[in-house]
């Protein structure tokens, strides 16, 4: 899975790049997903090296105990959403989608599944929708 963290943080800061970064007094359009990409590149090289630090046995790493079903079936679900978004828009994919992870993919009990989604949701619109005033798609619920 860092691998394609780490795969998405190059795509994330060679787009960026393109996009403009600017200069720290004067920044552009494409300095805050850089800033983004780099540290999610950090991060993927330090889950690489720690996990697979601990998993050397002599001179071999080993992948075993990864569930590549799952891993998958996230993917699909990820790209679901990419597609789902702006059609349906973010409240309702993002729930729907977090609800599909919490009860599909690490199994919990339904109210559990159902509460988390529903904070999840709430929690990142208030975070990135109204302190931040982010654009989020509406969708063909929209109340405009």
């Amino acid at each position: 899975m860092a691998v394609l963290f780490l795969a998405l943080a190059i795509f994330i800061c060679l787009g960026s790049v393109k996009m403009g970064i600017g200069k720290l007094n004067e920044p552009g359009s494409g300095l805050m997903p850089f800033g983004g990409g780099i540290l999610l590149g950090i991060l993927s090289l330090a889950d690489l090296l720690i996990r697979n630090v601990s998993r050397i046995k002599g001179d071999e790493i080993g992948f075993k105990g990864v569930r590549w079903s799952r891993l998958l079936l996230i993917m699909i679900t990820l790209f679901a959403f990419t597609l789902l978004l702006p059609i349906l828009g973010y409240l309702i994919t993002t729930f729907l989608v977090m609800l599909f992870l919490y009860k599909c993919i690490e199994p919990q009990k339904w109210w559990v599944a159902l509460s988390c989604a529903l904070l999840s949701t709430i929690l990142t619109y208030l975070l990135f929708g109204v302190a931040l005033k982010t654009f989020f798609p509406e969708g063909i619920f929209s109340l405009q």
